[in-house]
């Protein structure tokens, strides 16, 4: 069962979320993008990893087909090796 954020978690999530989307920021030069919070998964299996562990991701950027979520495991590793991040 998923335990319910506590109210220093959902504070910081609301500040990562208030940053913008870091792929349009960093990636794109667009700043301000609303976003909503990530959470990283590095070595978490697929269970939730920590409220602290957040980034900040558009809708187009987390949900869509081009998103992580949108987009399986293998597709993103596969990309990421064509652009010489391994």
């Amino acid at each position: 069962m998923k335990r319910s954020s506590t109210k220093a978690e959902k504070r910081h999530m609301q500040r990562v979320a208030e940053l913008g989307c870091i792929v349009c920021s960093e990636c794109l030069g667009y700043n301000g993008t609303p976003a909503q919070v990530h959470h990283v998964r590095a070595s978490h299996g697929w269970g939730r990893s920590s409220h602290y562990a957040t980034i900040p991701l558009c809708d187009r950027h987390h949900n869509s087909n081009e998103g992580v979520h949108g987009m399986g495991r293998d597709e993103r590793t596969d990309r990421d090796r064509t652009r010489g991040r391994y």
